[in-house]
């Protein structure tokens, strides 16, 4: 194995490879790995921003202006010069620093939903079910990062639970995780697990979301989330949307069970997320405890 550099951006469709790649690179040679380097700042696909430090929706500040050309540079010649090559540098978004560390979590956050919709770190004292209706002819569509999600709240096929507004800071940094107790009257189906941050200005930005494909009945599902690296401001408020399509980002599914890609047929299904204090939807958040 090679030393190796992988530079993503949080805007980009391809970070979940770059981070995969970087986690397995060398991993044979352990615990005598070959240098890495991990790069990853508030980009799209482009991989820089030279001429604006926006991105996402968001404005990100002069300190996400990375020299990246100069970087490469330096991390070869590093290299060719037998010295150690590793780097680590992931921008915090809205926290206006580059991480040295990944990942960079420091604690777990549990945050779970209860049934008057809120997201809460107390278990909820009673159970609930919260249903809408999946209709694969109509569904949930999916928007560009750097899009108000807030348009979408008029939807009737999805369900989400909120935190109050924050009073302290908190970073996400990691990969969080949903578990939720949901089951569906349609033979098969999509679980679509979505984090958003709605903004005190009213937008609504997503931070991270995932999916999984399940069969029918009731079940019990772990989906892992996309990594974020991103500090919420007092007054924002943390909400998980939960529905069954990111249409057209993910092909939909039928709900009939059968192979999404080459049937036509479909069917409409009730879906039903159970909160309460046995059987419950919660999120865990990677945070970092001193900021």
């Amino acid at each position: 194995s090679l030393p190796s550099l992988h530079i993503g951006g949080w805007y980009d469709l391809f970070l979940p490879q770059t981070l995969w790649q970087w986690e397995t690179a060398g991993r044979d040679r352990a615990p005598n790995r070959p240098a890495r380097g991990l790069v990853i700042g508030p980009w799209g696909h482009e991989l820089s921003t030279p001429a604006s430090s926006s991105a996402g929706g968001r404005e990100h500040g002069p300190a996400s202006q990375l020299p990246l050309g100069r970087l490469q540079v330096a991390w070869i010649f590093d290299v060719l010069a037998g010295r150690d090559a590793s780097i680590t540098k992931v921008f915090l978004v809205e926290g206006g620093r580059w991480l040295d560390r990944w990942p960079a979590s420091t604690a777990t956050l549990g945050l779970q939903a209860s049934a008057d919709g809120s997201l809460l770190p107390n278990p909820p004292e009673r159970p609930a079910e919260h249903r809408f209706t999946y209709d694969p002819l109509d569904p949930f569509p999916s928007l560009p990062r750097d899009c108000d999600r807030a348009p979408l709240d008029a939807r009737a096929d999805a369900v989400a639970f909120r935190t109050p507004p924050l009073t302290t800071p908190t970073a996400i940094v990691g990969a969080p995780t949903v578990t939720m107790a949901a089951d569906t009257t349609g033979p098969g189906t999509d679980w679509i697990v979505r984090l958003v941050e709605r903004l005190g200005d009213g937008r609504a930005l997503e931070v991270t979301s995932g999916a999984a494909a399940v069969g029918p009945g009731a079940a019990t599902v772990s989906i892992p989330l996309g990594a974020t690296a991103l500090l919420l401001h007092p007054g924002s408020r943390l909400e998980l949307q939960v529905t069954s399509s990111d249409f057209p980002r993910l092909a939909r599914t039928p709900n009939t069970g059968q192979d999404r890609y080459t049937t036509s047929a479909t069917r409409t299904a009730t879906q039903t997320i159970h909160t309460g204090p046995t059987r419950g939807c919660r999120v865990d958040l990677p945070v970092l405890e001193h900021l």
